[in-house]
């Protein structure tokens, strides 16, 4: 059993960080595409950028999270500890994401 969670435990892990990975690669996309075309709304596609490569953080973050929780660590660190920091981590950037995105459909839509 302790096998089976930590097999399903790194490829949650791998997962999001697989799709962070991703992100990252999207964002650079993004970025390109709306600087090669001529956007004269350059601020709009940085912004963007920046969203996306937040939510990436986020995915990350998760993917580590959920990596060393469930990893089997043979009790090197306090487990409560361990988790406050990394639960922390992971709302921080999610809070930092969401403000992001508000300031992006506040310039968007003023």
């Amino acid at each position: 059993m302790k096998h089976y969670r930590t097999l399903i435990a790194l490829l949650f892990a791998s997962i999001f960080h697989i799709l962070s990975l991703a992100l990252v690669i999207l964002s650079g996309y993004q970025f390109y595409q709306n600087a090669s075309l001529g956007e004269n709304d350059l601020i709009s596609a940085i912004i963007k950028s920046i969203n996306t490569l937040v939510i990436s953080l986020a995915m990350y973050e998760l993917g580590a999270g959920i990596g060393k929780e469930y990893r089997s660590t043979g009790g090197e660190e306090n487990v409560f500890q361990n988790m406050r920091r990394t639960i922390t981590r992971f709302v921080g950037t999610a809070c930092i994401a969401l403000v992001l995105e508000a300031l992006f459909m506040i310039i968007k839509y003023s």
